[in-house]
């Protein structure tokens, strides 16, 4: 997987700048929210606890067989540089689908008081990457085709990435 989807790029930014919504990020914008994790219940919330160290969490990656459990650093961009150096393209594909969707189970925990078995979220992860393997497969990058301009009157075309 060389480039992941866009929403799993934001996804990760997101959490690389610790601008998820966390329990922790919510109390310091003044939010009144109980600080625990809603998908343990035992610690306070914060990107590194409910990704990397929570009970669920570790549950989920110990299921997924992928050897990130003993990676002991003190924050989440730590942790993802040193599990993206150590891996295949492979298995951080299967990282950055599994992150994703813990941090989907999470939301499921919060708004809907409902948690998937960890199994499920492995499945769920897998399928995930799968698709967006296969539709990458199918759908090669777009690239800007080359215009033979003939003739004085051909005008100058400008092409902008509208991500940007």
């Amino acid at each position: 997987m060389k480039v992941p989807p866009p929403k799993w790029k934001t996804f990760l930014w997101r959490a690389i700048c610790d601008v998820l919504p966390t329990t922790n990020n919510l109390i310091i914008k003044r939010v009144e929210v109980d600080p625990t994790c809603q998908m343990c219940g035992v610690a306070h919330e914060d990107v590194m606890h409910s990704l990397i160290t929570c009970d669920y969490s570790r549950h989920v990656y110990n299921i997924s067989g992928l050897p990130v459990t003993n990676i002991v650093v003190n924050s989440f961009p730590e942790w993802l540089t040193v599990v993206l150096t150590m891996l295949t393209e492979d298995q951080s594909g299967a990282v950055v689908a599994l992150l994703y969707r813990l941090w989907r189970c999470r939301n499921s925990a919060v708004w809907d008081a409902a948690l998937p078995h960890p199994t499920a979220a492995w499945r769920q992860a897998t399928a995930a990457l799968q698709s967006f393997r296969q539709i990458a497969r199918r759908c090669p990058p777009a690239t800007p085709a080359a215009t033979e301009d003939s003739g004085e009157d051909a005008m100058p075309r400008c092409f902008v990435d509208a991500g940007y």
